[in-house]
């Protein structure tokens, strides 16, 4: 595009970047960095629809679970055994059909992960 005045048509949800000096790659992108090898936990399924799933190491007697909104807002909070490693089922039938944090704290452990809920 060599005018900046011209009109660009673009379709819902659809961007476009121009740029005044060539750039190096081709490729722009936003991507979202997961390290699993940080985490301790693993909650599943995900998405999830009735209950999920918690696995630990094993290192922690009990897991804090909240439930927040994308507006961090605490929805629900409540305690678990966790002694054996694992803990569930957690029921999620009173959260309605969305995505949420779920933040599980205990002793050792501090985590934060995106749960889709289906039902």
């Amino acid at each position: 595009m060599t005018d900046p005045t011209a009109a660009v048509n673009l379709a819902p949800g659809q961007y476009v970047l121009y740029f005044d000096q060539p750039i190096e790659s081709p490729t722009i992108g936003l991507e979202e960095e997961l390290s699993s090898a940080d985490a301790r936990l693993r909650v599943f399924p995900n998405p999830a629809a009735g209950s999920i799933f918690i696995h630990s190491d094993g290192t922690e007697d009990e897991l804090s679970l909240e439930w927040l909104d994308m507006q961090a807002r605490v929805l629900s909070a409540s305690r678990h055994d966790a002694s054996t490693g694992q803990t569930g089922p957690v029921s999620i039938q009173e959260l309605p059909n969305g995505l949420y944090m779920l933040r599980i704290s205990g002793d050792h452990t501090h985590e934060t992960h995106k749960i889709l809920i289906q039902h």
